[in-house]
C-alpha cells in the first residue's frame, strides 16, 4: 500500500508531537519543519501529500507562505493550524488557499478527521479540485494572495462570489489586476470548464461594440458580408468579462440591460431571440456610482451588474504587497527564463517600497521583467530597476556594458539621453538645441529642469547690448 507523506510545520514542539501521536499509523510518514525556510527546503527535496502548517511562523505568515507554494506548483491539500484570535481571517483566507483549518487547542480526533478528509480513508491523496496542477496548466490560473487587509477582504469576497451565479463588478485603477481577479472568479466557480471571454469596451469603436457583443446577420449594415457570432454566444455556459464598462454608450447599455434581465438577445439585423447562459463580470477604472450620479451610466444597469461590488485598491495603498508581489514575479519570470536562483537585493526592495507605482501591479510586473533582463548575475540591484524616481543618469550609465540599445530603456531614460545628445551637437547652445528639437526656448528649459540637466557646454550669454536711444523720426518730405 502507498504511504502518504505529511509535512508538519509548527515552531511549537508540543504541537508537532501531538500530530505524530494522532497520526501514528502505518499509512502515514511524517516529517517536521519549524519555520518557512525548512518547509521550502523539504519541498525542494521531496513531494508531500499533505501539509499541516501553523498560521503564525517565526519567519513568515503561514497562509502567505502557502500562497507562494501554490504559485510555485505545490498542489497537495493543506491544513492551517490557527489560534482562536485569528480564526475569522484564517477561515476567510482558506476559502481559496487551503483545504481546511484547525483551531487551537485541538484534540487528536479533530486532527484525524481532517487528515482523513484531505488524504482519504485509505491514505491515498484525494486531491483538491481548486488547486489541481492540470487546471493551472490548462487555464494559466494562479492563486491571488495579499498581505493587505482591504485587498484580502476583496479576494475573500471574490472567492465566495465565485461559488454563485451572481453578477460581479470590479472597480480599480488601471493595472490593479481586475481581469486577473475576474479569471479567478471564473476558474474557481461552477463554470470553470466553460469559456472565459473578455472584451475591453473602450478599445472597440462605438459603432462596432454592439456587433462584437451580440453579433450580426449578413446585410445588417454596410460591409456585413456574412453572419457574425457575437461574444455572448461564444461565452455560452461560461463567463463574459466586460472590461472598462464605464466607456459603454447609453444605447449599448440599454441592450446590455435587457440581456442581463432576460438572458436573451438578438443579432443585429434579426428579430429572432437567442437565449444563452452567460455570467457577466464587469470592471471599470472609474467610480461607476459617480458616473450614475452624473447621468453617464444607467442606474438600473449599475445595480444589475454590481450585485457583488469589489474594489481592488491601488498598489500605493497596499505597500505591504510590494515586496510580496515583486518576489513572486521575479520567481515566476526567472523560472520561465531558466534562471530560478535570481533574487532581489535588500537595496532593490527598498527602492521598490519608496516608489509610488502609478501603473500598479502591471507596472511592477514590467519592472521585474526588465530587471531580470538587465541583471547578469543572481541578484537584482537598484541600478537594474530603472525606476523614474531613481537617478536615471547613474542608472543608465551602470548599464553601459550591457550592450543594450535605447529601445529597451524606459521613455524617461531615452528622452534624457536624447536631450544630452542634442545639446552636445548644438555645442551647448540652447537656442540651437531648441530649433533642432522643434521646441521653443521655454519648453526646452522645462525639459532640462525635468531631467535635472544643465546645458553643459552652452556658450556664455553675450554681453548685454547698450540700450538704443530713440530718435525722432524725420518728417517725410511733401511732394
Amino acid at each position: 500500500m502507498a504511504v502518504a507523506r505529511i509535512l508538519v510545520c509548527d515552531d511549537d514542539e508540543r504541537i508537532r508531537q501531538l500530530v505524530h501521536t494522532a497520526l501514528d499509523d502505518s499509512r502515514y510518514t511524517i516529517q517536521d519543519a519549524e519555520d518557512a525556510r525548512e518547509v521550502v527546503e523539504a519541498l525542494e527535496t521531496g513531494r508531500f501529500d499533505l501539509l499541516i502548517i501553523d498560521r503564525v511562523l517565526p519567519d513568515q505568515d503561514g497562509v502567505f507562505l502557502l500562497g507562494e507554494l501554490r504559485r510555485n506548483g505545490f498542489d497537495a491539500p493543506a491544513i492551517i493550524i490557527t489560534g482562536h484570535g485569528d480564526l475569522n481571517s484564517a477561515r476567510d483566507a482558506l476559502s481559496f488557499a487551503a483545504t481546511d483549518y484547525l483551531p487551537k487547542p485541538f484534540n487528536m480526533e479533530d486532527l484525524q478527521r481532517l487528515v482523513r478528509g484531505a488524504i482519504g480513508e485509505s491514505g491515498y491523496p484525494v486531491g483538491n479540485a481548486l488547486i489541481e496542477r492540470e487546471w493551472r496548466k490548462a487555464y494559466g490560473y494562479d492563486l491571488v494572495m495579499s498581505a493587505n487587509r482591504v485587498a484580502e477582504q476583496c479576494y475573500v469576497a471574490a472567492a465566495r462570489a465565485a461559488k454563485t451565479e451572481v453578477s460581479v463588478l470590479i472597480e480599480g485603477k488601471t493595472g490593479t489586476g481586475k481581469e486577473y481577479l475576474a479569471r479567478f472568479i471564473h476558474y474557481v466557480g461552477p463554470r470553470s470548464r466553460k469559456p472565459f471571454v473578455s472584451i475591453n469596451c473602450s478599445a472597440v469603436p462605438e459603432h462596432l461594440l454592439e456587433s462584437e457583443l451580440f453579433g450580426h446577420e449578413k446585410g445588417a449594415f454596410t460591409h456585413a458580408t456574412a453572419r457574425r457570432v457575437g461574444l455572448f454566444e461564444t461565452a455560452d455556459g461560461g463567463t463574459l468579462f466586460l472590461d472598462e464598462i464605464g466607456e459603454m454608450t447609453m444605447s449599448t447599455q440599454v441592450k446590455l440591460l435587457r440581456f442581463v434581465q432576460e438572458r436573451k438577445f438578438h443579432r443585429l439585423g434579426s428579430n429572432d431571440e437567442i437565449p444563452v447562459d452567460v455570467r457577466v463580470i464587469a470592471a471599470t477604472n472609474k467610480n461607476l456610482l459617480g458616473e450614475v450620479q452624473a447621468g453617464r451610466f444607467r442606474d438600473d444597469l449599475y445595480y444589475r451588474l454590481a450585485v457583488v461590488p469589489l474594489r481592488l485598491p491601488p498598489l500605493c495603498e497596499r505597500p505591504e504587497d510590494i515586496e510580496l508581489f515583486a518576489e513572486h514575479l521575479v520567481l515566476a519570470h526567472s523560472q520561465r527564463a531558466g534562471r530560478p536562483q535570481v533574487r532581489l537585493s535588500p537595496e532593490a526592495l527598498q527602492c521598490l517600497r519608496q516608489y509610488s507605482w502609478p501603473g500598479n501591479v502591471r507596472e511592477l510586473d514590467n519592472v521585474m521583467q526588465r530587471a531580470l533582463l538587465l541583471a547578469d548575475g543572481e541578484t537584482i540591484e537598484p541600478q537594474h530597476l530603472l525606476l523614474p524616481c531613481q537617478d536615471l543618469t547613474a542608472a543608465s550609465t551602470g548599464l553601459a556594458g550591457a550592450g543594450l540599445d535605447d529601445v529597451l530603456l524606459p521613455l524617461a531614460v531615452v528622452e534624457q539621453r536624447h536631450l544630452q545628445r542634442v545639446l552636445a551637437a548644438a555645442g551647448g547652445d540652447r537656442k540651437r538645441a531648441a530649433l533642432l528639437l522643434g521646441l521653443d526656448a521655454r519648453a526646452l528649459a522645462r525639459k532640462l529642469a525635468e531631467h535635472g540637466l544643465d546645458a553643459g557646454g552652452a556658450r556664455p550669454p553675450a554681453a548685454p547690448r547698450p540700450p538704443r536711444t530713440k530718435t525722432k523720426p524725420r518728417p517725410r518730405a511733401r511732394a
